[in-house]
């Protein structure tokens, strides 16, 4: 039988603006990151989520989050591409036309270095690697880069075959529960619907479920729903895409195909969702049958004409773009204001003059926009000051009873974590990810502002 994994991804809400989130996960005994998201597997903790809201009742507190369901990545067969970096709107020109087809231009100066998937587009890194793995299934299209600043290419991958059936959960964004404002805490008049949520769940007979339970407990709750194929009807290719008449296509890659671009160090799983792969006689599914992307034949027929602006365009010789201290704490401030769960609010007059002193100095006038918070999501995750003065105290004495490690790490200090538990280490102005099994590099940015640009612009 097909794993299937749910979660749920929680925190707490008060009217009260000094309300302690921290505090209120410890009296149940629960974690959660330094802005009071909590993360249950619910195959494990559902009593758990029955505690946390009865004590939110007692204390007229609203609980929000996001229920995930997907297949464990040892039954997918199939992928789609989903992207955790994209070009901001304002990384884009209007809308361009050439003949019937519709393109932007960007700029690809914005990407985060090594970055090989931005949104729908793929790097040049991708396109060479694709063709040296000789990977079926592709073609592509030059995206016009209208930035002043040396960078790599991106392309629109144009797929050239499509999944015959699939059950397709829709645009996720409009399946959600609400009953209240998240920002000004008033009641939503309208009455939520969650009868396409629950139609979907039913039809695609999973092993049985506990969104139904989780939906009784939750006051603001968005539903994320897995993608599903009818895995004897897909093309003998590496590469597909299903499209219903309305939506936007979902763009698939099989399981070897992506295992073999890992390998080369081209993408990562992050970008990647595992697809339940059906069996129409094993299963009763109201399958869809899928359309034909008609865009897609429209961009071959321009590949050509952007092929020549392409080099017209490397041709000209463009600086290298390096941004300010000054231009990556505007993003940073920016970030917050997009995503003000991420991030805490700035620490105390007080306690900067403490940081002034300490090795911690370089990261100060970024704890003066976040006092602790999320990065790229939850790539990264920095500290709170005095968190990170706890925890450095416990990964040097961890550090001194093991000599497998470099020697710049006795004078680094431990300010945050990466997703998968590696160490973040600030080194004078530099900042290091170190592994958290062997104590090895595993990325290096040469200066504060570095990080934080990659990590708030990805």
């Amino acid at each position: 039988m097909t794993e299937i994994f749910e979660a749920l991804d929680l925190i707490v809400d008060s009217k009260d603006k000094d309300f302690d989130r921290e505090a209120f996960t410890k009296e149940l005994g629960v974690n959660c990151d330094s802005v009071g998201w909590m993360n249950l597997d619910l195959g494990k903790d559902i009593d758990k989520l029955q505690q946390i809201s009865e004590l939110a009742k007692n204390k007229g507190l609203k609980l929000r989050g996001t229920y995930t369901k997907k297949i464990a990545d040892a039954f997918a067969k199939w992928y789609r591409f989903s992207p955790k970096n994209k070009f901001a709107m304002s990384d884009y020109s209007y809308a361009q036309k050439f003949g019937d087809y519709n393109y932007y231009k960007i700029k690809a100066y914005k990407a985060p270095k090594g970055c090989n998937i931005m949104g729908e587009f793929v790097s040049q890194t991708f396109v060479d690697g694709y063709k040296e793995l000789k990977l079926t299934g592709l073609d592509f299209i030059w995206v016009p880069d209208s930035g002043k600043y040396q960078a790599a290419s991106f392309y629109s991958p144009i797929f050239l075959k499509k999944a015959k059936r699939c059950i397709y959960p829709g645009q996720m964004s409009y399946l959600k529960k609400e009953t209240y404002d998240t920002v000004t805490f008033e009641p939503v008049a309208e009455k939520y619907d969650f009868s396409a949520v629950m139609k979907y769940y039913k039809q695609a007979d999973f092993p049985k479920g506990r969104l139904c339970e989780v939906e009784k407990y939750m006051d603001n709750l968005d539903v994320v729903l897995p993608l599903a194929v009818e895995y004897d009807s897909m093309p003998d290719t590496d590469f597909a895409y299903c499209n219903l008449q309305g939506y936007i296509p979902i763009l698939l890659i099989r399981d070897e195909a992506l295992q073999k671009m890992i390998n080369a160090g081209i993408v990562t799983k992050d970008d990647f969702e595992p697809v339940i792969c059906t069996d129409s006689k094993e299963q009763n599914l109201l399958v869809h049958k899928c359309d034909e992307c008609k865009n897609m034949n429209i961009m071959l027929q321009s590949k050509e004409h952007f092929e020549k602006l392409r080099l017209e365009s490397y041709a000209k010789e463009r600086p290298e773009f390096v941004p300010s201290e000054k231009e990556v704490l505007a993003l940073l401030k920016k970030y917050k204001k997009n995503y003000p769960d991420y991030l805490n609010k700035a620490i105390s007059k007080e306690l900067s003059e403490e940081i002034e002193h300490s090795s911690y100095r370089p990261l100060l006038p970024y704890y003066k926009v976040g006092g602790s918070g999320r990065l790229a999501e939850y790539t990264y995750e920095y500290y709170h000051y005095e968190t990170a003065i706890q925890k450095n105290d416990n990964f040097h004495k961890e550090l001194a009873e093991n000599s497998r490690h470099n020697n710049l790490l006795a004078e680094a200090v431990l300010f945050g974590r990466s997703s998968d538990d590696n160490y973040l280490l600030l080194y004078r102005d530099e900042v290091y990810e170190i592994s958290c099994y062997d104590y090895k590099i595993v990325k290096h940015w040469n200066h504060v502002y570095m990080f934080f640009y990659e990590n708030v612009t990805g």
